[in-house]
């Protein structure tokens, strides 16, 4: 998975009104408090753990772009296929 890709993102978030859309699928977030904070970096090509935030800035200062939210559902899915991200 990666960053702003899920099939249709732009299409759903236009839909919500870019308001707390899924870093993957677009969705509006309604329920922030079930989201799960992901950071971005490569120039938005690669998920990180937000614990590595500081590290990351350095690393690729140009591709970064600092956290953001994922839904619960596609959180699920990225920790099923990338779980060092959550560790």
């Amino acid at each position: 998975m990666k960053p702003f890709e899920g099939p249709r993102y732009h299409e759903n978030a236009e839909r919500g009104g870019n308001r707390c859309p899924c870093a993957f699928c677009g969705k509006e977030i309604k329920d922030r408090v079930k989201a799960i904070p992901i950071g971005v970096t490569d120039g938005g090509n690669r998920f990180y753990n937000v614990k590595d935030d500081a590290a990351e800035e350095k690393k690729d200062p140009a591709g970064y772009m600092g956290g953001h939210l994922l839904g619960p559902d596609c959180a699920r899915k990225l920790k099923a296929e990338q779980p060092e991200l959550f560790a």
